[in-house]
């Protein structure tokens, strides 16, 4: 975990509020989200609102066919009419290379880096922070020292936490009528059993999710503290009968405003066809080596188009490694079903 100075100097960098200063990480970890501002720099928020505007355009007049359409909600989707999410934003067909630089922008790896538990070395280069801080700590000689790589090597990488280039994708207004996700957490399904629902979110998350607004948006509602707690009798109600959800609170993004989430969570999407909604929306991924457990959540999406060749050359040259260790997951689930988060 990083200290309290290093996260200072990442608050300060991206001109966090002073409310949160002390409790960016403490917030996060006990609501379940934080409202994070300025990871949108002024010179990229026309090119990427403009952006978001070609390629809904193209999504929406049939000319991209990796959408999210109104009557389902997960995937995998199936062919309609009216679009509520563009699907693979930095895929290379759309030629929308806006997309990739800002995914990889210093901002937000660093901040996601913070809420993650690692650093943005560790996202490059796949180290533990415990390891790192030992060795670092430990020898004179500077981290990227040949001697201090063989340290950090010699016990076979079984520390390595590397983090993964995983989903980037754009939440849009739909067109022609009102529309609403059920709550949800995104990879447990609302009808397992309070034991089964304990034990999935026992599983370390290893990933967080964000959703960064090009206009004002108030689409997000979420429970506080639900990603830490099995449903109450009320909530599971809810969840499964689509009431009102106790405690449900709406996470409003002025133009410009990240909020990253754990998608565990209880969490909902409203979409109103008369209020314009380009909201990027992603994640990244830390899974320490051989861990799948982050496959399905990731993979239902058909991400092949990572595996080109191609695409790796036109990345920034920091979202390289992330991509490697994507499909380091990809070829290692090879021949595996991976299947779908929800039936809905």
């Amino acid at each position: 975990m990083r200290s309290a100075s290093e996260l200072q100097d990442i608050v300060d960098r991206y001109h966090l509020p002073s409310h949160m200063r002390a409790s960016l990480t403490g917030q996060y970890e006990r609501d379940g989200y934080v409202v994070v501002p300025h990871l949108i720099p002024p010179e990229l928020l026309d090119p990427l609102s403009l952006a978001a505007d070609r390629v809904t355009d193209r999504a929406r007049s049939g000319g991209w066919s990796q959408v999210r359409v109104v009557g389902k909600q997960f995937p995998p989707w199936v062919a309609g009419d009216d679009v509520w999410g563009v699907q693979n934003l930095m895929h290379p067909d759309l030629g929308e290379g806006v997309f990739a630089e800002w995914y990889g922008s210093e901002g937000m790896l660093e901040v996601s880096a913070a809420l993650m538990g690692c650093r943005v070395e560790d996202m490059q280069f796949g180290t533990s922070t415990a390891r790192y801080d030992a060795i670092s700590q430990s020898s004179s000689e500077p981290v990227t020292s040949f001697k201090v790589i063989l340290m950090l090597l010699s016990d076979g990488g079984s520390w390595l936490t590397p983090t993964h280039l995983e989903l980037f994708n754009l939440l849009v207004n739909p067109l022609e009528k009102t529309y609403a996700l059920s709550w949800h957490r995104d990879d447990i399904k609302p009808t397992v059993s309070p034991s089964e629902e304990s034990e999935a979110l026992g599983i370390k998350h290893h990933g967080i999710q964000w959703n960064a607004a090009l206009y004002d948006d108030e689409c997000l509602s979420a429970v506080p503290g639900s990603h830490r707690r099995v449903r109450t009798p009320a909530e599971r109600e809810a969840n499964l009968s689509g009431g009102a959800m106790p405690g449900g609170k709406a996470l409003e993004l002025k133009k410009g405003e990240t909020v990253f989430y754990n998608n565990n969570i209880l969490h909902v999407g409203k979409y109103n066809p008369l209020i314009k909604r380009r909201t990027l929306h992603g994640c990244y991924g830390s899974p320490p080596p051989g861990d799948t457990a982050r496959a399905r959540n990731i993979l239902q999406h058909d991400l092949s188009y990572a595996t080109d060749p191609a695409f790796r050359k036109g990345l920034p040259e920091r979202l390289r490694p992330m991509l490697d260790r994507l499909n380091g997951m990809q070829r290692e689930m090879e021949g595996r079903e991976v299947g779908y988060s929800q039936d809905l």
